[in-house]
């Protein structure tokens, strides 16, 4: 909602590349540089969100182009958590040997956007949520490749 898009603007913090530590838009350009053929989610995110701000403010307000930008600030998210995902399925399978840090990290990151995900195929959202179980003592090569499959399928 309104609120909300209006907060985000904030999320961004800073005035260098990565921007605030630990930021979402930080987050962002970490996972840009993981997948550098990939889309630069951190280059389109400032213009979604001030186009969302201009739209917020005073008499300017219009309801259909916030919205708008908030659902493209979904999928740049959404980007960022599929690429979390891929990047720490295959951590936490570790060339065999099991890290529960990273499945806790791709668990987590997948998390981020996996509600959004879900509006899409929810079925497939679920599978990788069952990937990602946080009670697993173990992550297999087919885990990895699973989460890669199933994630580039939405």
């Amino acid at each position: 909602g309104r609120k909300d898009l209006d907060f985000s603007v904030y999320t961004i913090g800073g005035t260098t590349t990565p921007g605030s530590l630990y930021s979402p838009w930080e987050f962002n350009w970490k996972r840009d540089a993981d997948f550098p053929d990939g889309v630069k989610t951190h280059a389109h995110a400032p213009p979604i969100f001030n186009h969302g701000l201009v739209n917020l403010r005073g008499n300017n307000y219009d309801e259909a182009a916030v919205l708008a930008a908030q659902t493209q600030m979904y999928k740049i998210y959404a980007i960022t958590a599929i690429r979390s995902a891929i990047k720490y399925g295959w951590k936490a399978y570790g060339s065999g040997s099991f890290s529960d840090k990273y499945l806790a990290e791709g668990a987590l990151y997948w998390r981020s956007a996996s509600g959004y995900l879900s509006t899409f195929n929810k079925a497939t959202v679920q599978e990788i949520d069952a990937i990602f179980d946080l009670t697993k003592t173990n992550f297999t090569l087919q885990d990895a490749c699973n989460v890669k499959t199933k994630v580039e399928s939405l």
